[in-house]
């Protein structure tokens, strides 16, 4: 237990770095406080204080000495009421002390009259908790635990007030165990209208207590999960872009206390959600979760399972992003003739040019590695890319790249019986490679590796005596008919020679 009031007091820290320090009831806070905090915290305390207004203004039409909620006679009424009016003057004066009094006799004597005395009533606490230390301040923190309580008996709405008591729970240093249930209890009946400050509370007792081994990897994932659909939810059906953006910022917190949670393992994930997925692998929603889990906690490199579910989502639900991502794993664990087929799904199916040039570009260069080695191919993704990003300079070095690999250009001239006709016409592809790489070097913002590329290229053009031998000479047009002959463009140049 004690290990555990240690990881309570840690996720006290983390939870007011992340939740802010604003009490999400106070009914007093300066024009400060109001421009710093944006959170949804601030939203649930407007909401509080607006409904809190709208019940004060109907009370005062009634008369409290006739209500039984006061008392049972005039008498009784009449001090319930003097309590009252107490209590509130001094809260408007931050005389805690004093407003303590009043709120002792209210709720023993009619606890009842005016929901109010609940709200102001745990900020007189926390209060006085604030300013206590040691057995003052346990005391004053159980007592504000039995305020929530009360107030549940009296007035409702458990769900919304059992998650101001699993939140004070822990920022007093409180039974970690008991404000997990209590959080968990709150979102449940609240479902998914669960505030921000609540799910990001309960995320990290969560994987406190996980830390702590209290609760087991699955439980914790399984929470994330939850919290997770909650903010989904809110992102998909808010009604203004302010909500949105809350609901997006606290997603990002519950993901980065997962993410640096010790429940998150690759092995955890996959021992949890393998068995979903093995008796169940056509649920979309559930190969969506599984994936974009497995990608959040970065196990897309470690473990089979997370192609598998890829694969099977993208033959569900096919876009150009699922078959990127799939064609970079795979390219990555140099699957490099499945990566080339998701390339290409990639393209079919984008509408961007920018995105079809970077995809054309990467399955250009896959086509150029060693276990590959197709240059035409390579040069058919170059031509491609250059289409759709014609100002990209790296469209053209590919291309360049991809035309310098070629090594059977002479193949096409069936006549060749002599060696220097076929050093002659191997030799011309070199011409269309140093083009491209013209095209390329004022595109590019450092241009060094072209130059390079360049001085390569320009080394292995024909010499003039070469291009004599074969009926040409320097200057002339030439049209390079091997890449014509492989499915590429014709692609007409001039005659150059090294000397």
């Amino acid at each position: 237990m004690k290990s555990i009031k240690i990881l309570v007091i840690m996720a006290f820290a983390i939870i007011f770095a992340q939740c802010g320090t604003q009490n999400p009831e106070k009914s007093g806070t300066t024009a400060e406080q109001k421009d710093k905090s944006q959170t949804e915290q601030s939203s649930q305390d407007q909401e509080e204080k607006q409904q809190a207004q709208k019940q004060e203004k109907e009370d005062r039409r009634l008369n409290p000495l006739e209500d039984p909620k006061f008392g049972a006679d005039s008498a009784a009424r009449r001090e319930c009421l003097e309590n009252l009016v107490y209590m509130n003057d001094r809260y408007k004066e931050e005389n805690w002390e004093k407003a303590m009094r009043g709120l002792r006799y209210i709720r023993k004597n009619c606890p009842e009259a005016r929901k109010n005395t609940y709200i102001r009533g745990a900020n007189i606490l926390q209060e006085m908790i604030e300013k206590h230390k040691g057995k003052e301040k346990e005391q004053y923190r159980d007592t504000l635990m039995n305020l929530y309580d009360q107030r549940i008996k009296h007035f409702g709405e458990e769900g919304k007030v059992l998650g101001y008591k699993g939140y004070y729970m822990i920022r007093y240093g409180g039974d970690a165990q008991k404000a997990y249930d209590i959080l968990k209890k709150s979102m449940k009946k609240r479902e998914n209208d669960s505030p921000g400050f609540v799910a990001v509370t309960f995320m990290n007792v969560s994987s406190q207590l996980n830390e702590a081994g209290v609760l087991t990897n699955k439980k914790t994932i399984a929470d994330f999960n939850r919290c997770m659909d909650i903010f989904n939810t809110k992102i998909e059906n808010a009604s203004s872009k302010k909500k949105k953006d809350e609901a997006k910022e606290n997603k990002s917190k519950i993901e980065t206390i997962f993410t640096n949670s010790e429940a998150v393992s690759c092995d955890a994930l996959v021992n949890t959600f393998k068995p979903k997925f093995e008796s169940n692998p056509d649920d979309v929603d559930l190969l969506k979760k599984i994936s974009s889990l497995l990608k959040e906690v970065e196990c897309t490199e470690e473990t089979k399972f997370y192609v598998t579910v890829s694969e099977k989502l993208y033959e569900k639900e096919p876009s150009a992003d699922a078959a990127a991502d799939l064609a970079e794993l795979l390219a990555g664990k140099e699957k490099f003739k499945r990566a080339l087929n998701y390339y290409k799904e990639a393209i079919k199916h984008s509408e961007d040019s920018t995105e079809i040039g970077k995809y054309a570009h990467t399955a250009g260069l896959i086509n150029l590695t060693g276990k590959i080695d197709d240059p035409y191919a390579a040069a058919k993704m170059g031509v491609k890319a250059k289409n759709h990003r014609p100002d990209w300079s790296k469209s053209y070095t590919l291309l360049a790249k991809a035309y310098g690999s070629i090594e059977n250009c002479a193949s096409f001239k069936k006549d060749i019986n002599k060696k220097e006709r076929k050093m002659f016409y191997s030799k011309t592809i070199y011409w269309a490679a140093v083009d491209m790489l013209n095209k390329a070097k004022p595109l590019a913002e450092d241009d060094s590796e072209i130059d390079k590329l360049i001085s390569n290229f320009k080394s292995q053009f024909p010499q003039t005596s070469d291009a004599f031998f074969v009926g040409f000479q320097k200057g002339d047009s030439y049209e390079i008919e091997c890449l014509k002959q492989n499915g590429l463009p014709g692609y007409k140049t001039t005659i150059r020679t090294i000397d």
